[in-house]
């Protein structure tokens, strides 16, 4: 204390000849300072003991993304503005038609910035207009209790592109993400400029250089390693060639199989079956081969064509295909002489 204090005790009797009184504790304490608490405020007071409610605080625009951030800002007002940004619309859709019952989709930047709540609150479907900075973003989508009503969507306004879409889930927050500038290319895996983050294609997939290089790999002679016949019509047509040589009883046995690509767009064939390195039986064949895209590859033989997918490598291939003779699906997987 910085002064002497006083204190006064009053008691006053009863009715009775005689009174008690006992004063056993006594405690003094500070008296408490009024004043701000949070530091958070503008008139924030470090000495306050007891806040009163006065606290102001700076309003204006918190993410640090804006063209207008202010970093004194502690209560964001809505007044963000961003010179460039992705226009995007969020269709939201409720199939029962009465609104998403408390299902909350949040829009949250990689800052931490929260770009709104969504929700549907009554009937089967709203919309929301979103001017989003190049960012990454996360979508989280509250539950209900019933979330298979609900289904959302968020929509390139420039091109058309679904960036990213979903429900909710039963019990559990679902959380999705993405990011602006919305990416557009080639989405075709198989294409030389695939490109894995464009969300739509915009036709500019390119094949030649993939056809190229794969028409390179299988020009020269393979050895077949093996023929399955899976999924035929008559389930006594399934069957798994296997081509070599074994050796039983000292009898060595081979079918050997091989196929050559030619430079001209033509192939041949041979099959061979030995034993002791007699030729007991020989088949030939010859067709025309075509590369469609990096994935396609189409064989022609006696005027009958067959269309296999393929994976190429410098020492293998795989071909599966659909037999229209049998309508097995076919796999050929061989290496390279």
């Amino acid at each position: 204390y910085t002064s002497q204090i006083s204190i006064r005790v009053q008691a006053i009797t009863g009715t009775s000849f005689t009174s008690d009184m006992a004063i056993d504790l006594l405690r003094l304490g500070e008296a408490p300072v009024y004043g701000c608490t949070d530091p958070n405020a503008s008139n924030y007071d470090p000495l306050a003991t007891f806040d009163d409610g006065s606290c102001t605080f700076v309003s204006g625009c918190t993410n640090s993304l804006a063209d207008n951030y202010d970093p004194l800002a502690y209560l964001d007002d809505g007044s963000c503005t961003y010179s460039t940004c992705t226009n995007l619309t969020l269709y939201m859709a409720d199939s029962f038609g009465d609104g998403w019952n408390g299902s909350v989709l949040s829009i949250t930047g990689s800052n931490g910035y929260s770009y709104g709540d969504y929700t549907i609150t009554t009937g089967s479907a709203d919309t929301a207009l979103l001017c989003l900075p190049d960012d990454c973003f996360t979508v989280s989508v509250t539950t209900n209790s019933w979330p298979s009503e609900v289904s959302w969507s968020i929509v390139d306004d420039a091109g058309g592109a679904t960036v990213l879409s979903g429900g909710a889930l039963a019990g559990a927050t679902y959380t999705g993400s993405f990011c602006t500038p919305i990416v557009y290319g080639c989405t075709d895996p198989s294409a030389t400029n695939y490109n894995p983050e464009a969300k739509k294609d915009d036709g500019t997939c390119n094949y030649y250089d993939t056809i190229e290089v794969n028409k390179a790999k299988f020009i020269g002679s393979w050895n077949i390693n093996e023929i399955v016949d899976m999924d035929c019509n008559d389930t006594t047509d399934n069957e798994t060639i296997t081509f070599g040589c074994e050796t039983e009883n000292g009898l060595e046995t081979c079918l050997i199989a091989t196929i050559t690509f030619a430079n001209d767009s033509t192939y041949s064939q041979l099959f061979t079956q030995t034993e002791n390195g007699t030729v007991l039986n020989t088949e030939e064949g010859s067709g025309t081969w075509v590369i469609s895209n990096g994935t396609q590859i189409t064989l022609c033989q006696d005027g009958e064509c067959i269309i296999y997918n393929y994976i190429v490598t410098d020492t293998s291939f795989t071909f599966t295909g659909l037999d229209p003779e049998f309508g097995c699906t076919s796999t050929i997987t061989a290496i390279k002489l």
